[in-house]
């Protein structure tokens, strides 16, 4: 090695203008970058937290009328005849408005879920409701 050659490489370590023109930038864009993401995070979540909130809560007043009313049946037959309307309708609700409802399609699956939100709250909560209380209220009939 020539003494040019140690010369220039002891002037290019010893260079504070290499560590303020390159490192320097370097590190904050990246740190920058770094609590970017973590604001985005942070407020994704929150946005989602917030949203669950006000989807699920169900307004007192708005508690919708039902074709089938939760009635004592004679037998089992007549049981699963009044069963299979709300689960039939649940069924379409969530085919028709559900988080997979363009799987068949060849475009995305959905990205705006209002109308399965509003459709959860006004079809399947009720029908799962009077599911739930057609079952309890007819559990003997029910084989084991």
């Amino acid at each position: 090695m020539s003494i040019l050659q140690i010369d220039s490489l002891y002037r290019y370590i010893n260079d504070q203008g290499f560590k303020d023109n390159f490192i320097y930038p370097l590190a904050l864009a990246f740190i920058i970058g770094i609590f970017t993401l973590i604001w985005k995070f942070v407020n994704n979540v929150l946005k989602k937290l917030f949203r669950r909130k006000s989807i699920t809560t169900i307004q007192p007043n708005s508690k919708p009328t039902s074709i089938i009313e939760c009635v004592t049946v004679n037998t089992f037959s007549e049981l699963c005849q009044l069963l299979l309307k709300p689960l039939e309708d649940n069924k379409y609700v969530f085919k028709t408005f559900g988080p997979n409802s363009s799987f068949s399609e060849l475009t995305s699956l959905r990205v705006d879920m209002t109308l399965w939100h509003n459709a959860r709250l006004e079809n399947i909560i009720p029908n799962n409701e009077l599911i739930r209380c057609l079952i309890e209220k007819n559990s003997h009939l029910i084989p084991v």
